[in-house]
């Protein structure tokens, strides 16, 4: 039995596309945990179109609140303490 709902995406029609709304998105989801982009857009993608999608993580990433390498360093020292990701 499981206790959480797996999130189904949106049809494409009910998806928003302002790139302001999924901008605020991905500071919400990026004050809880560091990710990468693609996991970003991935989360995104459920509520908005891919472009707006694109576009909010494009601009994470040019701020540097999204850093692959940085996720990838931080996976590895977590991965080697034997904790998660998700505390950082």
């Amino acid at each position: 039995m499981s206790f959480y709902k797996r999130r189904r995406p949106k049809p494409e029609e009910e998806k928003c596309a302002d790139p302001a709304k999924a901008r605020a998105r991905a500071l919400d989801a990026l004050a809880s945990r560091e990710m990468s982009s693609a996991q970003l857009y991935e989360r995104l993608c459920y509520g908005f179109t891919e472009q707006a999608a694109a576009a909010a993580v494009a601009e994470m990433v040019e701020l540097d609140c999204v850093n692959d390498d940085r996720y990838a360093e931080a996976r590895r020292a977590a991965d080697h303490r034997g904790s998660t990701v998700r505390g950082l």
